[in-house]
């Protein structure tokens, strides 16, 4: 599994952000301004692109390790999203 590494910033906006409205196609973070902790929007939205493909790249092969076969991991982790109610 490959590590990833993020700036002091990238981390401490993602934790600072607030209650973003997050769903399968958007991310639309809380009104703030033009820049944060020297972070764009743009580096922000980034940062967060970055994290969410990394984590689904931890997820498939986490998932993989669990089923028999290679083609049940989607289902997998579709069963996974709608057991915790999250958008698929």
């Amino acid at each position: 599994m490959e590590e990833i590494e993020l700036s002091d910033a990238e981390i401490s906006a993602m934790l600072s952000l607030g209650s973003p409205r997050v769903s399968a196609t958007t991310w639309e973070p809380p009104s703030i301004e033009n820049t944060f902790l020297g972070m764009t929007q743009v580096a922000v939205r980034k940062a967060l692109e970055r994290m969410l493909e990394d984590y689904r790249v931890i997820l498939v092969e986490e998932v993989g390790q669990t089923v028999g076969d290679e083609s049940e991991i989607d289902g997998e982790i579709t069963t996974l999203y709608q057991v915790f109610h999250l958008p698929v």
